[in-house]
C-alpha cells in the first residue's frame, strides 16, 4: 500500500502545469453546466418525465476544488480574471461560452423557463438566472467581457437573449495554447533572437531594467524612448532589456498604425489585452520622415496616450511634442568596459 501511495504520489508531482490546467478548466465548465441544469430543474419542460436528479452542484464543486488544489501554477482561468479584473459572475459567464466550445454536449443543456423558446447557446438571460453573484453590470459595454473583447454580442437579438461567443483568442488562452491573435498578424511581430551587445549597451540594458523593475505595477511602466542611429541596436537593447524582466518584445513600426480612429481604438485594446495576456512589451519604431510629419507625429501621440502597457519609442531623432513624458535615452556609439 506505501508503494502505491508513493507511485501516485510520483505521478502527481509529474503532472504538467498544461495537463492541469486542462483538467481544471473542464472542472470549472462541469460546475457551470450544473448550475445550469439546476436552473432547468426549477422550470422543467412539459414533456419531460419522472422526478429530477439530486442536485448535482456540490459534487462538481468538490471535483473543482480538487483540480484546483493540483494546480502546480495559477491556471490561465485565475490568471485571466487577475488580469482583466473579472468578478466571479463574469467568470461564469466566460466558462459557459467556453463550454460550447469544449464540449460538444455541453449545449444539451438549456437553461430556459417553461413556456420560453428552448436555447441551447449562452445567453445573459441565462447567465443572470442560474448563476450565483448576478450583477447586471457585467453586460454593459465597459465591463471586462465586452470591453476586452473576450466575449462577442451576435446581433440581431436583445441583449440578453442575443447568442454569446468566447473570443478565439481567449479560448486558446483558457486552454493554455499560445496562439498570438491572429487580427495582429501582419501588424505586430515578434522581435527575433538577441544579437551580440557591447558592454556600453549592455550596461544601458540593465539601467532599463533597473528602472522598469522599481514600478510594481505591469500597466504603469514608465515609456522609454531610444534616440539613435542604428535602429537594430535599439532593438537588441530593448529585447535585452525586456529578457531580464520576463517580459517578451514585440515590434510595431509606427506605417502600421492606422489613420482610421475606429480601426486605432481597436488595435490599441487588443494589443493592451494580448500584453497582458503574454506580459509583452512593445517596441513602437518610426522612421525620420514618417515621425517628423504631423500626421505620424500624431499617430505616436495618440500610441502614448492609448497604451497602458510597457513599450518603447525608437527613432533616430528625439520625438517632439508627445502629450506624456518619456524617459528618453541617447544609445551612442558601443564602447567596452
Amino acid at each position: 500500500m506505501n508503494a502505491a501511495a508513493d507511485k501516485s504520489k510520483l505521478e502527481e508531482r509529474k503532472t504538467t502545469w498544461p495537463e492541469a490546467n486542462q483538467r481544471c478548466l473542464m472542472a470549472v465548465v462541469d460546475v457551470v453546466r450544473a448550475f445550469l441544469e439546476r436552473h432547468t430543474k426549477r422550470f422543467p419542460a412539459e414533456d419531460s418525465a419522472g422526478a429530477p436528479p439530486e442536485d448535482s452542484i456540490p459534487e462538481a464543486e468538490a471535483r473543482l476544488k480538487a483540480a484546483e488544489a493540483a494546480m502546480p501554477a495559477p491556471s490561465a482561468l485565475d490568471r485571466l480574471g487577475a488580469m482583466l479584473g473579472l468578478s466571479a459572475f463574469e467568470r461564469w459567464i466566460l466558462v459557459q461560452c467556453a463550454g460550447v466550445e469544449l464540449d460538444g454536449s455541453f449545449g444539451a443543456v438549456r437553461a430556459a423557463p417553461q413556456h420560453s423558446p428552448p436555447r441551447d447557446y449562452p445567453t445573459f438571460s441565462q447567465a443572470l438566472a442560474a448563476f450565483p453573484g448576478a450583477h447586471w453590470s457585467a453586460l454593459s459595454p465597459d465591463a471586462p467581457l465586452r470591453h476586452w473583447r473576450l466575449i462577442e454580442v451576435t446581433p440581431g437579438d436583445a441583449l440578453t437573449t442575443s447568442r454569446l461567443r468566447i473570443d478565439e483568442r481567449i479560448l486558446h488562452f483558457l486552454a493554455g495554447v499560445e496562439a498570438q491573435d491572429e487580427r495582429l498578424h501582419g501588424i505586430i511581430f515578434p522581435v527575433g533572437a538577441p544579437s551580440d551587445l557591447a558592454d556600453s549597451h549592455r550596461q544601458l540594458a540593465e539601467r532599463l531594467a533597473a528602472a522598469w523593475s522599481r514600478e510594481p505595477h505591469f500597466s504603469a511602466l514608465p515609456p522609454i524612448q531610444l534616440c539613435g542611429p542604428d535602429l537594430s541596436v535599439h532593438r537588441a537593447i530593448a529585447l535585452a532589456a525586456c529578457q531580464l524582466l520576463n517580459l517578451r518584445l514585440k515590434l510595431l513600426p509606427l506605417h502600421a498604425l492606422p489613420a482610421s480612429s475606429t480601426e486605432f481604438e481597436a488595435l490599441a485594446r487588443l494589443w493592451t489585452r494580448e500584453a497582458a495576456l503574454t506580459r509583452s512589451a512593445l517596441l513602437l519604431e518610426t522612421d525620420e520622415a514618417a515621425a517628423s510629419e504631423p500626421a505620424g507625429q500624431g499617430l505616436i501621440d495618440r500610441w502614448l496616450q492609448s497604451s497602458t502597457n510597457p513599450f518603447f519609442v525608437s527613432g533616430r531623432e528625439k520625438v517632439q511634442n508627445t502629450t506624456r513624458p518619456l524617459i528618453v535615452i541617447e544609445v551612442g556609439k558601443p564602447r567596452k568596459g
